[in-house]
């Protein structure tokens, strides 16, 4: 057999294993792309959920509980309030590589600001009566919930911004170069 009956035999399967090759580069890489997406989306649902619940529940004031039914039984709202705060303190750190800088500048900002509202010096508490701590602990719920529903103003229209704008193909062209170097 000569060189190009060789060629002429070895061409085809060459010319296919390449197109294989290329074909599943391109599905893994793209694969990747909407895993990220579809992290990045979750991520910021799970913060806007989190303030959205927090600016519904306030404080929790104790005094007036209310029972609700969920997956687990029956729910107090002060449980579904501190979930809330745990769920979004655990999503801004863990998953804020998702996140564009603003996003998670205003998330990180709404936290500290939630905790100091939040936070009752007992110093104030002394000398009340049930009634007095329950006014005090109710202008430290409304203030609560101004600042997420403030908050959550913001966010949105940034999580807009980010989603429908350069910021997430900003990420994701920062997270593709890394992946590729690996």
């Amino acid at each position: 057999m000569t060189f190009y009956e060789w060629l002429g035999k070895l061409l085809p399967a060459l010319i296919a294993f390449v197109g294989a090759w290329l074909g599943t580069r391109w599905g893994f890489s793209k694969y990747k792309k909407e895993k990220f997406w579809d992290a990045t989306l979750k991520s910021y649902s799970n913060v806007l959920t989190s303030i959205e619940i927090i600016s519904f529940f306030g404080l929790a004031d104790k005094h007036q509980r209310l029972i609700y039914q969920g997956e687990s039984g029956l729910i107090h709202d002060d449980e579904i309030f501190r979930a809330a705060i745990r769920e979004l303190i655990s999503t801004s750190n863990s998953q804020s590589m998702y996140f564009s800088s603003e996003f998670n500048l205003l998330v990180r900002s709404f936290i500290s600001e939630a905790y100091g509202i939040s936070s009752v010096d007992f110093e104030e508490l002394e000398g009340e009566d049930d009634d007095g701590i329950r006014s005090i602990y109710y202008r430290h719920s409304e203030a609560l919930k101004a600042a997420a529903l403030e908050s959550l103003e913001m966010l949105n229209v940034q999580a807009k911004k980010d989603i429908r704008g350069d910021g997430i193909s900003e990420k994701l062209s920062c997270y593709m170069k890394v992946i590729c170097r690996r």
